[in-house]
């Protein structure tokens, strides 16, 4: 076993909704592929690297349920696919 892995604490949900991301030098759209209350993975339009911190807006399936996320760090990036901590 990797000595770095760490067991994440909450189950993700599998879910998909389209987000808008924002770093302040971009903006762009992306979709979930599972998300929590700790973090989520997203598949994005635009790269991100590893400690970006970002904006994002959730939109889900009911109007009155957007979620905006003032401040999410990328934890890991592959690609257009990464992950991202909640961190208010």
């Amino acid at each position: 076993m990797n000595a770095s892995y760490r067991q994440r604490g909450t189950r993700r949900i599998p879910v998909q909704y389209p987000i808008y991301y924002s770093n302040g030098a971009f903006q762009t759209i992306g979709v979930t592929e599972d998300f929590n209350i700790e973090g989520g993975r997203v598949r994005g339009r635009e790269a991100v690297t590893v400690g970006m911190e970002l904006v994002v807006i959730v939109i889900q399936a009911i109007p009155e349920t957007t979620m905006l996320i003032r401040r999410a760090t990328v934890r890991w990036s592959k690609g257009h696919d990464f992950g991202i901590a909640l961190s208010g």
